[in-house]
């Protein structure tokens, strides 16, 4: 290769490099933003700040596209961009908590918090201890709790991940407090769920391209997202178990079309569809 090739083909290198660099501080400063309900790695930031950093890791994305030349597909980057106006509706528009996320929301906050399954002080904290669903068991004395516990189980890591968020305010003179109630917490149990969600909508994409072109599994997968109430239970309504659902579910069909073939196959499939159980009984 001619030198003046490879002095080219050094800087692309260098250039594509700096550009997923880039692309990664963008990201993690928009989870930043997400996470704390309105805090950047460099300080507070009002909607046309958290418009920008939008904006900005949309152009990075392209620019990453064109520099990549095809390695990969545009419906990828598709996908990336669907989760960005996802996570845009979650940041403006999503109701944290409220109906069934509140209890759902309470088992998990006791498993990370208290290490016991004593649901009392939590309804107690959230307004709830007197609804119908929140009353002592006769048997036992403890709070009731009627729901499955497959998602509170699964949000203990991103109630952990809270704490990240309540550390950034507090960086920047917010007392937000590190008791599982303030907003960093709810915000990381719903983000969480929507990554869960958008996790769903790649495998799906990639279960249907067995059958059809990139392109219509890109419409299909994007119209369930959009044109269902998917969309707003990854958004509006995030402390709910439909997006781990979403997620299971998909996946217990991608390994059954997988053509299982083994006894560790049956196993990971079995374990996946009792998860699934666990999250929604339905």
């Amino acid at each position: 290769m001619p030198d003046a090739e490879v002095r080219v083909a050094k800087k692309r290198t260098f250039l594509s490099r700096a550009v997923r660099f880039a692309l990664g501080l963008g990201l993690l400063d928009l989870v930043a933003v997400v996470l704390s309900g309105g805090f950047s790695l460099l300080g507070p930031v009002e909607e046309g700040g958290v418009i920008f950093r939008l904006l900005l890791v949309s152009g990075i994305l392209l620019l990453d596209q064109i520099l990549r030349k095809g390695s990969r597909s545009g419906y990828d980057t598709g996908y990336i961009a669907l989760l960005l106006v996802l996570v845009a509706l979650l940041h403006f528009r999503g109701y944290r908590l409220r109906g069934d996320g509140l209890w759902y929301y309470s088992f998990a906050h006791s498993l990370a918090f208290d290490g016991d399954i004593d649901l009392a002080n939590q309804y107690q904290s959230l307004g709830i201890e007197r609804e119908a669903g929140s009353r002592p068991v006769r048997e036992t004395g403890l709070a009731r709790f009627t729901y499955p516990v497959g998602a509170p189980g699964l949000w203990v890591p991103f109630v952990e991940i809270g704490h990240l968020g309540v550390a950034l305010r507090r960086a920047f003179g917010d007392d937000a407090a590190y008791d599982g109630f303030s907003d960093p917490y709810f915000h990381a149990v719903a983000l969480g769920n929507l990554l869960a969600g958008w996790v769903g909508l790649v495998l799906l994409d990639r279960l249907l391209r067995r059958w059809f072109p990139p392109w219509i599994s890109f419409l299909a997968g994007s119209g369930i997202v959009l044109g269902s109430f998917l969309a707003w239970y990854l958004t509006y309504h995030a402390i709910y178990t439909h997006a781990l659902t979403f997620l299971l579910v998909t996946l217990v069909v991608k390994l059954w079309t997988d053509d299982p073939a083994t006894a560790a196959d049956y196993a990971v499939l079995g374990f996946v569809l009792g998860l699934a159980t666990a999250v929604r009984w339905q």
